[in-house]
């Protein structure tokens, strides 16, 4: 989960990838990682002019659509009802990490 939520934070924050390629689309596993639940932190970054000036929309814009545009469901509920409030819910796609754990 962390490497999803590191590379959602390089694109958005770092790369000006998502304002060169406005139509690019991913489908983020593990819910976006911890995303649903910092986004609002980075957001927050809009008032540090180098962040700003790569991410000039802010944050969430780029969190909402196009980077978080396609989730997998997470089956913790604490994550679930984060990811909800960022993310449309007709955008959060079924993965499965079938066998996460090995039958009992």
């Amino acid at each position: 989960m962390l490497d999803t939520t590191r590379a959602v934070t390089n694109l958005e924050s770092t790369a000006r990838t998502l304002e060169r390629h406005p139509d690019i689309r991913f489908i983020l596993s593990h819910a976006g990682g911890t995303i649903p639940y910092i986004a609002w932190r980075l957001a927050q970054g809009r008032v540090i002019p180098p962040l700003n000036e790569k991410a000039p929309q802010g944050a969430i814009a780029y969190l909402q659509a196009p980077l978080l545009r396609h989730c997998d469901v997470s089956h913790s509920p604490c994550v679930w009802s984060s990811l909800r409030e960022l993310v449309d819910p007709s955008h959060i796609l079924f993965g499965s990490d079938f066998p996460f754990l090995p039958e009992p």
